[in-house]
C-alpha cells in the first residue's frame, strides 16, 4: 500500500532532519528548475497521467510564472496598456471582450488609447487571464496611495507637515 503524503513527510524528515531548515522558497527562487522538477514529480506521482515513460520537465518560464503566482510575487512593472497587450497575446479585441465582460468598445480604448482602467476592471481583466489585480502596477500604486491617503486623512498635522517638507524641496 502506497505511502499517504503525510507519512511520506514525516519519513523525510525522520530521515534527513536538516530538510527541516532548508528555505524552500530561497531555494526555487534561485532555481525555477527545481521547482518545475518537484512540480513534475508530484504530477506523475499522484496519477496525473497513465502515459508510461518518461515526461518532459516544465518549461522555466511557465513553472517561474507558477512559481510566481503561488508565492504572491507575480507583478508587472509595466504600464497598464503594455501590460494588458502582452497578457492577451494573439486574441482578437472580440475574444478579449468576451473573456473579460468588458464591453469591444471599451477594450478597444483600452489597448488604443490612453483611457485609464479602474480598479474594478483590472480586476476583471485580471481574474479572466488568472492574475491577481495587484499583477498591475497602476493597482499597486492606487492600493499604496489609498492607505497613504488614509493615514494622512486621520493625521492632519502630518499631512501639513509633509506638505511643508515637499513644498520647500
Amino acid at each position: 500500500m502506497p505511502l499517504s503524503w503525510d507519512e511520506k513527510r514525516k519519513r523525510i524528515e525522520d530521515e534527513h532532519p536538516e530538510a527541516l531548515e532548508i528555505s524552500w522558497s530561497g531555494v526555487m527562487r534561485e532555481d525555477p528548475d527545481v521547482f518545475a522538477r518537484i512540480l513534475g514529480d508530484v504530477i506523475r506521482s499522484s496519477g496525473g497521467s497513465s502515459r508510461p515513460g518518461k515526461r518532459p520537465t516544465l518549461d522555466r518560464g511557465e513553472a517561474s510564472a507558477v512559481l510566481l503566482k503561488l508565492l504572491g510575487e507575480d507583478f508587472s512593472e509595466y504600464s497598464f496598456r503594455e501590460t494588458f497587450r502582452i497578457m492577451i497575446g494573439k486574441d482578437s479585441m472580440r475574444k478579449v471582450a468576451e473573456r473579460t465582460g468588458l464591453a469591444l468598445s471599451f477594450v478597444h480604448k483600452l489597448l488604443k488609447s490612453d483611457a485609464q482602467p479602474s480598479y474594478e476592471t483590472m480586476s476583471k481583466i485580471a481574474v479572466a487571464y488568472e492574475k491577481e489585480p495587484s499583477f498591475f502596477l497602476e493597482y499597486r500604486i492606487g492600493f499604496v496611495l489609498s492607505i497613504i491617503e488614509d493615514f494622512l486623512t486621520s493625521s492632519p498635522e502630518t499631512a501639513t507637515s509633509y506638505f511643508q517638507k515637499m513644498r520647500r524641496a
